[in-house]
């Protein structure tokens, strides 16, 4: 959970590197207060960034609507490709119980939305599991390279690249909806 210098007895964030002199920072260009709303629960309008334009964190662009939209996609499409079923014990689950894992982070943007980076699990074999990805990642991947070895060899080939630029999202968005229906 972020801290978030809004609320009271929160200590205010600080840098991980000091301001140089005469740099600036991001600085707030104020907030949102509705009569009776209570101060912790104001909304910021805005950041500026150094060159005093509004930072995208605060302005989500086109591009961050078809991203999520992808990732909408992306979770409804692993439970398909798996046959709503948990990859490691087989059990069968409803779209709403099981958990689309990625096995290449969610940050390297170069596969977040590859079919090949997900893994439909249980939730106790996602996160309880004694080879569960996030109980033992070791163990996890001994079975992902016994039980699913194209797989494997994919994550292998795959591991250490992160790619550069900004992916189309809506290219993707039109990719997975057409593999969805495939799947359906």
């Amino acid at each position: 959970m972020k801290r978030t210098p809004l609320k009271p007895g929160n200590k205010p964030l600080k840098r991980k590197t000091p301001l140089k002199p005469g740099e600036k920072g991001l600085k707030r260009t104020g907030f949102k207060k509705k009569e009776g709303q209570p101060y912790n629960s104001l909304k910021r309008s805005g950041f500026k960034n150094k060159s005093g334009k509004k930072s995208s964190r605060s302005n989500p662009g086109l591009s961050d609507k078809w991203m999520e939209k992808a990732d909408k996609l992306w979770r409804e499409l692993i439970p398909l490709i798996w046959n709503r079923h948990c990859a490691m014990c087989g059990k069968p689950l409803l779209q709403s119980e099981g958990h689309s894992h990625h096995l290449i982070g969610r940050a390297v943007k170069l596969f977040r939305h590859n079919p090949l980076n997900g893994i439909y699990l249980c939730p106790m074999c996602h996160e309880h599991d004694p080879k569960a990805p996030h109980v033992s990642p070791e163990k996890f991947l001994e079975w992902l390279g016994a039980e699913y070895p194209v797989i494997f060899g994919w994550l292998e080939e795959n591991q250490g690249r992160i790619g550069s630029g900004k992916p189309d999202y809506e290219a993707i968005c039109g990719q997975l909806e057409k593999m969805i229906a495939e799947y359906s």
